[in-house]
């Protein structure tokens, strides 16, 4: 499959269009820490109080962060195995779904979304890249052949992880969050910036947020003030995530993601379930109301008798 075979919609979005968002000057840097960070202290600091924090050095144990710099070892460990790549940008789909109230077709569409060997997809974004392309691949787990080379998460003794493997070239990701888990964001090869907004009442009107779905429909690149008014109240935060870093990204914090530099780049995002909730973010308590089996366990962790649970989220939501 060649590049032709692509109907794009628009063109890339680079850092400088994000960086000129409105109130970008005034974002706040996001919590830096180095690999030695206690579990004690993580969970203190950062998982407990949802606060995000960049762990420098995060990953650089793992086996991938030497390995899959080598394009020919990717290819004969994971080579036939299957990616979807994006053409475009999600959200351009998403919208266009919603339009029309067909947003469950979204991950069916076969023009936008398609599947291909890992070779394949490897080949795209290195020896046939065209820069003015919007290309991006995921599969919902990390490729078989190469979950050994994932190692442990920083200053987490987690279990219960969940992967997903990033694979794209001068990418952007819009406004969105992770519906339940905490994430944390392991960059293996490449830079990427990260704008996040904290997951609270205001943040949820400035980013416009539309019930039961993720993401956010202002575009950072292009924000449309006649559209979205509110979004100058928005309290952004930014941090640079080298190869080899891992950001946390407590749940439902939002964010966005854009490439720094011109290669192939690769992230593994690990998801596992929070500490706690916050019943300040509305996606925690739509969350609640949608599925019980999550609100008996966050009465559990608050000593709050189950049945009292739905009188809780009410109270919240209503005050």
């Amino acid at each position: 499959m060649s590049q032709d075979d692509y109907d794009l919609e628009r063109e890339p979005i680079t850092i400088q269009q994000v960086r000129r968002m409105p109130g970008y000057d005034r974002a706040k840097n996001v919590d830096e820490n180095s690999h030695n960070i206690s579990q004690k202290e993580f969970e203190i600091n950062y998982r407990l109080p949802l606060r995000p924090t960049v762990i420098r050095g995060g990953v650089e144990h793992w086996p991938a962060f030497k390995l899959w710099n080598d394009i020919d070892y990717l290819k004969e460990k994971a080579g036939k195995e299957e990616v979807q790549v994006y053409k475009g940008l999600f959200l351009d789909l998403i919208l266009k779904y919603i339009a029309n109230n067909k947003l469950s077709d979204v991950e069916s569409d076969k023009k936008f979304i398609k599947n291909m060997t890992f070779t394949d997809c490897i080949k795209l974004f290195s020896e046939q890249y065209a820069a003015n392309t919007i290309l991006y691949a995921r599969s919902s787990t990390v490729p078989n052949h190469l979950l050994d080379d994932i190692g442990e998460l920083p200053c987490c003794s987690e279990t219960d992880v969940r992967t997903s493997f990033f694979l794209g070239r001068s990418s952007y990701t819009d406004i969105h969050e992770h519906a339940g888990p905490d994430a944390f964001m392991c960059q293996v090869t490449g830079t990427k910036e990260v704008i996040l907004f904290p997951p609270d009442e205001i943040n949820a009107k400035a980013l416009y947020r539309i019930s039961g779905v993720k993401w956010s429909p202002v575009r950072l690149f292009d924000v449309d003030f006649k559209k979205f008014p509110l979004f100058s109240e928005a309290t952004p935060y930014k941090v640079t995530v080298n190869a080899g870093d891992a950001l946390y990204i407590p749940n439902p914090w939002w964010h966005a993601v854009v490439s720094l530099d011109d290669i192939v780049t690769m992230t593994v995002a690990c998801f596992f379930p929070p500490k706690r909730y916050d019943l300040e973010s509305p996606q925690t308590r739509d969350m609640f109301l949608k599925k019980p089996f999550v609100s008996r366990r966050f009465c559990k962790q608050k000593h709050i008798p189950v049945p009292g649970w739905f009188e809780l989220i009410k109270k919240s939501l209503f005050k």
